[in-house]
């Protein structure tokens, strides 16, 4: 017998959980453009990281749908599985404000002002919003994703994938630090070490700012 031909991505594996980690990304830097530009006419990327057009907010959504309701979906009826992804992207975006606030003392939303928000971290309508995302992704998109990505050439995938992971955790350990000196910074907090000099040279507050136009600094 001949040698199985080895098929990138097979199955329920961690290359489709990555690849929907990085379609959450890209798609929630598109969406909070759109709706931004919807609001207040202004074409500005809203990113969650310094380098490229990545928001890791959706990124773990999307790989969490996929994660804990994508194995058995073709079983699950469309309405369960939507009001999972309901709770699944409250949830996590709740998660991430609060950590955000504990680890880093600013906020990248706050939804205090909004009709039935959870304690400004999540409201009921955008929970709807991430469950009319998950069904689009699990029942419409997930189908075809998986055929596709099964079809890449089994090396050049591996060698994507790698590529890809090494950038994204590069990108969010330099975004988490750069952040973190600025809260740091905003409090008054010296640089008393190379690394938090570097932080300070590299990316003062100007250029977050810059990027990041959301975020806002709370009071202790």
């Amino acid at each position: 017998m001949g040698v199985r031909k080895k098929i990138f991505g097979e199955g329920y594996c961690f290359e489709k959980i990555f690849a929907f980690f990085m379609v959450g990304c890209v798609a929630g830097v598109v969406y909070e453009t759109i709706l931004a530009f919807a609001r207040h006419g202004l074409l500005q990327p809203h990113v969650g990281l310094i380098y490229g057009p990545f928001n890791p907010v959706y990124g773990i959504g999307f790989s969490l749908f996929y994660i804990l309701l994508g194995k058995n979906d073709s079983q699950r009826n469309w309405f369960l599985t939507y009001i999972y992804c309901c709770l699944i992207g409250g949830a996590t975006e709740y998660s991430i404000s609060y950590l955000e606030e504990v680890l880093l003392h600013t906020q990248a939303w706050n939804y205090s002002h909004l009709f039935l928000n959870i304690q400004g971290r999540t409201t009921v309508p955008f929970m709807m919003f991430w469950g009319l995302g998950g069904i689009i992704l699990l029942k419409l998109v997930y189908p075809y994703l998986s055929k596709w990505i099964e079809k890449i050439p089994y090396q050049f995938g591996k060698k994507v994938t790698t590529f890809l992971l090494v950038f994204i955790l590069f990108d969010s350990v330099i975004t988490f630090s750069a952040e973190f000196r600025q809260s740091q910074r905003d409090r008054g907090i010296p640089a008393t070490n190379l690394v938090a000099q570097l932080l300070d040279y590299y990316f003062p507050n100007d250029v977050l700012d810059k990027i990041f136009q959301n975020v806002k600094a709370v009071n202790d």
